[in-house]
């Protein structure tokens, strides 16, 4: 009882009716059910494999530029603020706080209807909403547990500037703290990105796992194609989890308070 194909010669005959002697005819033949992929397909039979590994290096550069650029803007603040203190530290505290309550949805919205579909304008903007964050403060903490050491103290003696100070011996007492702290903030923005993405701000030339997942419950999760959306989260899930794991790693190295924990 089951259907299926007999072996044999099938020919496929197309008629058309042409109101001009010189018009052409042209055919293409899809047969349904021959078409697949390791990752399955599309809505347009399209294999999914290929946004799927064409994301990971857009999510890798979209993480590693938004964590290296907020960071180092991060350490810049968080020395400002430290070193100098009064009304510059506490506006720079106010700011923080206003930044937790700001909301981000509505944010890209409204840049999405000024500058477009871009994706580095997104990246920009999630870097000037995450700057003003959690790593200003745990930056802001560290400065201040070294702001009155002798060695600055000598520094300031011998006629050192403000600018020479926080260059030379302020931002090198973090710097094992540092580098975990930007590898740990990389997943932050490629989810940041895809949380984005799934509201459709997002830049439609590029292939990125926020893209799939919109496309995927757009077009296909509804229909009973929940892989289309189940393999780009769990492809990130890993990828957040293996930066993280890293970043404890890195931290466990490089931070000496860590080394007999």
């Amino acid at each position: 009882g089951e259907a299926r194909t007999l072996p044999g010669i099938y020919t496929l005959r197309v008629d058309g009716v042409f109101f001009e002697p010189d018009a052409d005819l042209d055919a293409q033949l899809v047969v349904f059910g021959l078409v697949d992929g390791w990752a399955g397909t599309d809505n347009l039979r399209r294999d999914l494999l290929v946004p799927l590994l064409w994301g990971l290096p857009i999510a890798l550069l979209v993480g590693a530029i938004g964590s290296i650029a907020t960071t180092l803007l991060s350490i810049l603040i968080a020395a400002a603020g430290a070193w100098f203190g009064g009304g510059v530290d506490a506006v720079i505290q106010r700011a923080i706080e206003a930044n937790l309550i700001l909301p981000v949805l509505a944010i890209g919205v409204l840049f999405n209807a000024y500058y477009g579909f871009n994706l580095w304008v997104i990246l920009g903007l999630m870097v000037a909403l995450n700057v003003l964050g959690s790593p200003t403060k745990s930056f802001r903490a560290a400065f201040l547990q070294v702001k009155n050491a002798e060695y600055i103290e000598a520094a300031r003696v011998y006629g050192a500037g403000n600018g020479r100070i926080i260059r030379k011996y302020l931002i090198p007492r973090i710097l094992p703290v540092v580098i975990p702290q930007i590898v740990t903030l990389i997943p932050n923005f490629f989810f940041l990105e895809a949380t984005l993405a799934i509201f459709n701000i997002s830049d439609p030339r590029y292939p990125t796992w926020g893209r799939v997942i919109y496309n995927g419950l757009r077009f296909g999760a509804a229909y009973g194609s929940r892989f289309w959306v189940l393999e780009p989260i769990a492809l990130m899930l890993l990828t957040g989890l293996s930066f993280v794991l890293l970043g404890f790693a890195l931290n466990r190295i490089l931070n000496p308070r860590l080394h007999d924990v």
